[in-house]
């Protein structure tokens, strides 16, 4: 997403975009984002700063750590970002900022639910569908 520096002011500015997820270059092995990444950014002036809101929704298919089943999930994050406008050129570019805020978000373990049983270290039966079969 791109901005004209001189199109910001104490009004503010709202701007939405639709990116492929495949651009962002974010999928691995546990993540994987199905259709595109939806921007909500809101542009302002503040003295010599300009603040952005942001919004970004997803739709993403995780692979659980617990359970190791696939799963998908629709986040949605929010967060700001602020630059010194004397620092910038002419345009305000916030791609790079959003996915890496995006990044930085990712949860360390993610699970397909908050009360995952997990998978039974002696028959490896995922816990969530069926009993475990071992002797205690």
């Amino acid at each position: 997403m791109r901005l004209d520096i001189n199109s910001i002011n104490e009004e503010p500015i709202t701007r939405e975009e639709s990116i492929k997820a495949s651009t962002w270059g974010l999928d691995t092995h546990e993540v994987e984002f199905t259709g595109e990444i939806n921007l909500c950014c809101e542009f302002r002036k503040i003295d010599k700063e300009i603040l952005v809101k942001v919004s970004v929704s997803s739709l993403r298919k995780i692979r659980c750590s617990r359970c190791l089943q696939f799963t998908t999930k629709d986040l949605t994050q929010d967060f700001y970002l602020s630059y010194d406008k004397s620092k910038l050129g002419q345009f305000l570019e916030v791609d790079d900022r959003i996915r890496e805020e995006m990044l930085l978000e990712w949860p360390m373990k993610p699970l397909c639910k908050d009360d995952c049983k997990g998978i039974c270290p002696g028959c490896g039966k995922n816990l969530n569908l069926e009993k475990c079969t071992c002797k205690k």
